[in-house]
């Protein structure tokens, strides 16, 4: 059974509902949010794949030319990934212009990083066209899909920077940063992606990072044999959780109930009695 890293970090949110989700196979009704997340991934995969040829267009050392030669490239691929996915969209009542603009905002905050660390860069090696695109470090990935088939878990983490000497995934939060450290589900987040791009790019990580947008603040975790062992006792409870045929109890934070797209189903016994007993009826037919 291949985990996904979201299916930890919905283990340590709340063991029922990754439960009700996973082995019982119930869906909120937010098919709209769901088709968004598809985009917004099918959008950065496309962007990544776009950079090599934006960067080696560069001529000058000029911020504003390297930022527009960005922008020009991200916004002629999010108007085909709109424009393709129209139909989808309308399907679910989905305020077009509105997602358009959303999806605008984020790629025009990539394109000034990318400009920015691609300038900084020109400042000790004037480069430009393929000679550019070979030698600009840290190469930024935006999206990317990380798996590890010992562990037989998969993810996509947010960010990469690409140095010549290690890989730093970056996990980009809304939200305040808490006060101290970092969110338990988080940090396990982040420890699984450090574990995955290790082994997805045979490249060293030495640390990762959580940036908290609303803050404007970066947190930093270091990887240590700790991180692995963390990683392997949660993947261990998140396996059990899902290859269980028990229901789990109710978490203790009522706040986190309140705004569950599944409280309703969860809450309603004779329901959830039903759907058990459909689970141990069919994995009794199975062992037969």
């Amino acid at each position: 059974m291949t985990l996904a890293v979201s299916d930890l970090t919905g283990y340590l949110y709340c063991p029922r509902k990754l439960f009700l989700e996973k082995v019982l196979k119930l869906r909120s009704r937010d098919t709209a949010a769901a088709l968004k997340g598809a985009l917004r991934h099918d959008l950065y995969e496309r962007l990544n794949k776009a950079d090599e040829t934006a960067i080696k267009a560069i001529t000058k050392k000029e911020y504003y030319d390297i930022f527009e030669q960005f922008k020009k490239e991200y916004a002629s691929i999010l108007r085909k990934v709109i424009s393709y996915h129209k139909e989808a969209l309308k399907k679910v009542k989905v305020d077009i212009p509105e997602f358009y603009n959303q999806m605008f905002r984020g790629i025009i905050n990539e394109a000034k990083v990318k400009a920015r660390n691609i300038l900084d860069f020109l400042e000790t090696e004037e480069v430009y066209g393929d000679e550019l695109w070979e030698k600009l470090t840290p190469k930024i990935l935006v999206k990317v899909a990380v798996q590890d088939e010992e562990l037989d878990m998969k993810g996509v983490v947010d960010k990469i920077e690409m140095h010549p000497d290690e890989i730093v995934p970056i996990e980009i939060k809304t939200g305040k940063a808490p006060e101290k450290g970092v969110w338990p589900g988080q940090k396990i987040q982040l420890f699984c992606y450090m574990l995955l791009a290790e082994k997805t790019f045979d490249k060293p990580v030495k640390r990762g990072q959580l940036y908290y947008l609303d803050d404007k603040e970066t947190r930093e975790l270091i990887n240590t044999p700790f991180v692995a062992e963390d990683v392997k006792k949660t993947l261990a409870k998140t396996k059990e959780i899902l290859e269980s045929k028990k229901l789990p109890d109710f978490v203790e934070n009522k706040r986190k109930c309140e705004k569950c797209p599944l409280k309703d189903q969860c809450y309603d016994s004779q329901f959830m009695e039903e759907k058990m007993f459909e689970l141990l009826g069919e994995r009794q037919e199975k062992l037969v």
